[in-house]
């Protein structure tokens, strides 16, 4: 709640990574595959294709 009561500017990795669960799920590392997914990284640096 501190950090929510002010300007608080975080890159997309340290959204990911903020505190216990996080600002945002994932981030969109490009383009989809072939098979139309994403290849989304997630907290503690693992990735997977939604």
């Amino acid at each position: 709640m501190k950090d929510a009561d002010r300007d608080l500017w975080l890159n997309a990795e340290e959204a990911l990574e903020y505190g216990e669960h996080g600002f945002i799920d994932g981030i969109i590392l490009g383009p989809r595959n072939e098979e139309g997914k994403y290849l989304v990284k997630r907290r503690g640096g693992v990735e997977e294709w939604v």
